[in-house]
């Protein structure tokens, strides 16, 4: 086990947002520059983050790590609180690692680069925010700071309905934001009311860590239906950005207009920070209303996976397809989350990685049709193979990844889910085995007209990948393979933590 460095997580959650102005700046000298600056910021970042999972104790991964506090106001109990434990370190690596294949796969982008750039790092410094702040004032800050980046990335280098699509998307999340901040200041407020301490710690909240000498949680001080009442708020907060269905709809709008490299961001990390805040915060802060409601929340999970499978089965344009592929998967987060035992939250944790790397190869793909066959329809972008065979070949891996086909990184995390599934509900979820088999229906299908469909004879000189893409799709591809095989990569580092997790709170 290798020694942290010094202040290593906030090196790491600042070093982006500091080195913003300085792509914006080089970008105003030459607009490659940014590019190639954003590159270096974002692989040095990644170095970071595998350096600290290097040196993080997984026999602990149930414990906060490489702990930084800082009085802020002190008084209204809102600190600099940062650490990581399993889940958290996890999602570091996923937002370090998608964001570099991003900032790669972002060659394309020739308007206003200096300021993309800057963007771009902006937002991977508020979402490893939200990932490693455990003073809820403090996670919120970084909450809503990711809709800001995100809402000019869409408005200003989206498709033809991009200003449509960002300003519902900013809306939508916003609002989940607000109920969200509106359910933390009830917590702040009914915890002092039986304390007599402010504090927005999440651990003292939640009764790990001691107030006056004492171990106290909110949820001791809530009658049973203000409990549930919260609980749904904060649900209904995060169920937002998963998206949990029926607050999905702005999903698919932000997606196809988004640039596809974005569109990674979007899949891969901010529906996370859903699925992230459900098991983080929702289900620690009132445990007795989350294994409550807990049946509900399966059949709106399971309404996810089929309702949203069977809408991709219908889409002509292939980006849109992944789209509604993501919010199929999603369910599975949100299955794999509540129904309370080590399998399926393993298999949660296991989703949000492998769909992050999945679902960023497919987004990917989708920009590299749109930008050398100018189209996504599906129809249109088949027949092309025998000129773009690499395309052809990675799109193969990543829709059987997207299906759930053995050895690759989607089987394990729907495996586990299901397996936990029936475990707690037996018979009454027999359904959600027909799951990967929706997927594999529209994948297949998607994968046969695209790859597979009639040779077509291009009316123009068709590229196939260049060196930035195939570095991309490499390091995607490669990770899907490996977890895969060999699955105890992701959940050695989770386990003391889900094994802790359940143990406490169901």
């Amino acid at each position: 086990m290798l020694q942290p460095i010094p202040y290593e997580l906030t090196i790491i959650l600042f070093l982006p947002i500091l080195s913003a102005p300085i792509a914006y700046l080089l970008g105003m000298i030459k607009g490659r520059y940014a590019r190639y600056f954003a590159i270096l910021v974002a692989l040095v970042e990644f170095l970071l983050t595998i350096h600290l999972a290097l040196a993080f104790d997984i026999t602990k991964a149930n414990e906060l790590q490489f702990v930084e506090f800082y009085e802020w106001v002190p008084r209204f109990g809102i600190y600099y609180l940062v650490g990581v434990d399993g889940l958290s370190l996890v999602m570091v690596i996923l937002t370090s690692l998608l964001s570099l294949a991003a900032v790669i796969g972002s060659n394309h982008i020739e308007e206003r680069e200096s300021f993309y750039y800057f963007l771009f790092l902006l937002m991977e410094t508020s979402i490893i925010g939200v990932f490693i702040s455990f003073n809820l004032f403090l996670f919120y800050i970084f909450w809503e700071l990711v809709l800001v980046p995100m809402y000019f990335l869409i408005a200003i280098w989206g498709g033809p309905r991009r200003k449509y699509a960002a300003i519902k998307f900013f809306i939508y999340t916003h609002v989940g934001g607000v109920v969200m901040l509106i359910s933390f200041f009830y917590a702040y407020w009914v915890y002092y009311l039986n304390t007599g301490v402010f504090t927005f710690n999440l651990y003292q909240l939640i009764g790990l860590e001691p107030v006056n000498g004492t171990y106290a949680a909110v949820a001791t001080f809530l009658p049973r239906n203000i409990g549930l009442i919260l609980f749904g708020a904060l649900f209904f907060g995060f169920a937002i950005k998963v998206p949990v269905v029926p607050l999905h709809t702005w999903l698919p709008d932000a997606h196809v207009e988004a640039p596809s490299p974005i569109s990674v961001i979007l899949a891969g990390l901010l529906l996370k920070m859903g699925g992230y805040g459900i098991i983080r915060i929702a289900i620690p802060l009132i445990p007795f209303a989350a294994k409550e409601l807990a049946w509900p929340i399966t059949i709106l999970a399971l309404l996810n996976i089929f309702y949203a499978g069977f809408v991709a089965l219908w889409q002509a344009d292939f980006k849109r397809l992944v789209a509604y592929s993501s919010i199929s998967h999603m369910g599975i987060v949100v299955l794999g989350s509540i129904v309370g035992n080590v399998e399926a939250l393993t298999g949660a944790i296991f989703m949000m990685f492998a769909h992050g790397l999945i679902n960023g190869l497919l987004f990917l793909i989708a920009g590299v049709y749109k930008h050398h066959l100018h189209t996504r329809i599906i129809e249109e972008i088949g027949g092309y193979t025998p000129y773009i065979p690499l395309t052809s070949a990675f799109l193969v891996i990543g829709g059987l990844a997207g299906l759930g086909l053995p050895g690759l990184a989607a089987f394990v995390a729907e495996f586990l889910t299901i397996l936990g599934a029936f475990k707690t509900w037996g018979l009454r979820v027999a359904i959600v085995v027909f799951g990967p088999v929706l997927s594999a229906g529209y994948m297949l299908w998607a994968i046969q007209r695209i790859v597979f469909g009639p040779p077509k004879k291009p009316h123009g000189e068709v590229k196939d990948l260049c060196l930035p893409e195939i570095i991309s799709f490499t390091i995607l591809t490669f990770l899907i393979i490996l977890l895969g095989v060999y699955p105890r990569i992701l959940t050695d580092i989770t386990a003391q933590f889900t094994q802790f997790f359940i143990s406490r709170y169901f």
